[in-house]
């Protein structure tokens, strides 16, 4: 089952804790509220009456669009006015930064535990027409308990005919 959220506006960078003088971890006020930002959209973009899964999960697409910069050559800037991307190749780094805040903030709300993310397909950092960051997830749900039954006629009939016997305990 496919996934697909957009959070409209500028991807920004979380940076993780920063400690203080006495050695107290805490999180800058605007990171807070980018996650909450993140939190808000997906909970408001998912299914009505979404779970968190515990499941594997698989990021098949991430793109991060960030407005384009006054630095660009006429090219790039004519590939962006006709709705296409030019790479980003400075800061904020992509996978530092940028994408963990945004993962961090989705737990608890897609998925139970960022750990369950078991694969990662495209992800770009690119300028764009329109700022945003745009997220594609293969939900891989387990197996039904029918599905386990059928699962294992198949491998006997399978084992049987290639003459070995199995024992189920």
């Amino acid at each position: 089952m496919d996934i697909h959220l957009v959070f409209p506006g500028e991807p920004r960078a979380v940076q993780s804790f920063r400690s203080t003088q006495r050695g107290r971890k805490y999180q800058p006020k605007e990171n807070v509220e980018w996650k909450g930002y993140i939190r808000m959209v997906a909970t408001q973009t998912l299914p009505s009456g979404w779970t968190p899964v515990d499941c594997p999960v698989r990021i098949k697409k991430a793109l991060f669009v960030f407005a384009p910069v006054k630095s660009l050559k006429a090219a790039q800037r004519r590939i962006i006015e006709a709705g296409g991307f030019v790479s980003k190749t400075t800061k904020p780094d992509l996978t530092d930064n940028l994408f963990k805040g945004v993962i961090d903030a989705l737990t608890g709300i897609l998925y139970r535990d960022d750990a369950l993310i078991c694969g990662l397909d495209g992800v770009e950092k690119v300028y764009g027409r329109i700022p945003r960051i745009e997220l594609v997830f293969d939900i891989q749900r387990k197996p039904l308990a029918s599905d386990l039954f059928s699962m294992r006629e198949t491998f006997e009939k399978a084992t049987a005919k290639a003459g070995f016997e199995l024992v189920f305990e």
